[in-house]
């Protein structure tokens, strides 16, 4: 009886050692999704979430990439996977906002607020890139929508406050600007 353990007990052993290293790919977040994206190009979900990881790296090029290809993935009528447009045309803008394209990042905000349009961060992240672009009056209202959604939003109070200050509507500025102050946002 005592035998057979001495001859599967390393068997096991060897084909445990083969099995976690043959799933490594599951050790990594990005590396599960690249490795789905491999064998099915068209997995939407699996490019939003590297969109999302590669944004989060800083790496915009990439984040874009996915974000468009997951879009482009969403026009084939023969997928029926899972995909929210809302994040993807999310990340598509912050990606673009993040390369300096500001007029590209504005149409794909406008394109998320399509899909949930009383979004906080879409109406702020909106509101911002429309700040670049000077169309001032449509910002201006993007941020207030912002702030009546969500309190505290200390970034979109910042925002509202220096458009406000540029226009030299100081008296208007001054409340926004301290909230964000107290609210311990800086730079």
């Amino acid at each position: 009886p005592g035998s057979e353990a001495e001859v599967y007990v390393p068997i096991l052993i060897v084909l445990g050692v083969i099995t976690a290293f043959s799933n490594a790919r599951w050790w990594s977040h990005d590396a599960l999704f690249e490795s789905e994206i491999a064998h099915d190009p068209h997995y939407m979900e699996g490019r939003v979430e590297l969109a999302k990881s590669a944004l989060a790296r800083g790496d915009a090029a990439t984040a874009m990439t996915h974000a468009m290809a997951a879009i482009e993935a969403s026009h084939d009528n023969s997928f029926t996977g899972y995909w929210s447009p809302r994040d993807t045309y999310y990340l598509l803008a912050r990606a673009q906002w993040q390369q300096g394209m500001t007029t590209e990042a504005a149409r794909n905000f406008d394109t998320a607020l399509e899909y949930q349009p009383q979004d906080a961060e879409l109406l702020y992240w909106r509101g911002v890139s429309r700040l670049g672009l000077e169309e001032f009056d449509g910002a201006e209202q993007d941020l207030r929508r912002a702030l009546t959604l969500r309190q505290p939003f200390p970034e979109a109070a910042a925002d509202l406050g220096v458009l406000m200050a540029r226009q030299a509507r100081y008296v208007d500025a001054y409340p926004l600007l301290k909230e964000a102050l107290d609210s311990g946002l800086t730079g």
